[in-house]
């Protein structure tokens, strides 16, 4: 990975022990559903956190979902929780998506996570999918297909009853 890139020394290990804001998260799990699964969403814009926040909570009611600001943020959730699917966004103000999934799967949370970039300049799919995103999705994007989407992938990652 070149060192060129904005954060690309991030490790876990780096920010284990700064004291850091954890990352909001929404739980709700529906009784009556399949097992909960578990997403992480990295995005600096907190309007578009607040969308995902609303899509999964009406969507995917069974889903838990955790909400980092930045790239350190989303480190920090990362020591202690646990994703079954990461979306992050390409262009964060302290780290490129690039440079971050790396140190997400050297976390025990993310380690077998499905990882999704996301970017509005679809001219970093290649190298997206390069370093290791499952897949990229281009914004903006459906909300009802981001929703069938995280599903779609949290059950192929943990094999779990559609």
């Amino acid at each position: 990975m070149p060192s060129d890139l904005p954060g690309a020394s991030l490790s876990p290990e780096s920010h284990a022990g700064t004291r850091r804001e954890r990352p909001s998260a929404s739980r709700a799990v529906a009784a009556e559903s399949a097992p909960g699964w578990r997403v992480l969403y990295v995005d600096d814009d907190p309007i578009a956190r607040l969308m995902m926040q609303a899509t999964l909570e009406r969507l995917c009611p069974e889903a838990e979902l955790a909400l980092a600001g930045s790239g350190a943020e989303a480190l920090d959730w990362a020591v202690t929780g646990m994703a079954d699917v990461v979306v992050s966004d390409m262009q964060l103000g302290d780290v490129h998506g690039t440079a971050l999934i790396g140190g997400l799967r050297r976390t025990p949370g993310c380690a077998s996570a499905r990882f999704v970039a996301l970017s509005g300049d679809d001219s970093a799919t290649a190298n997206a999918l390069a370093v290791g995103f499952a897949e990229f999705w281009l914004k903006p994007v459906d909300i009802t297909e981001v929703a069938r989407q995280l599903r779609r992938l949290a059950l192929q990652g943990r094999r779990l009853p559609e």
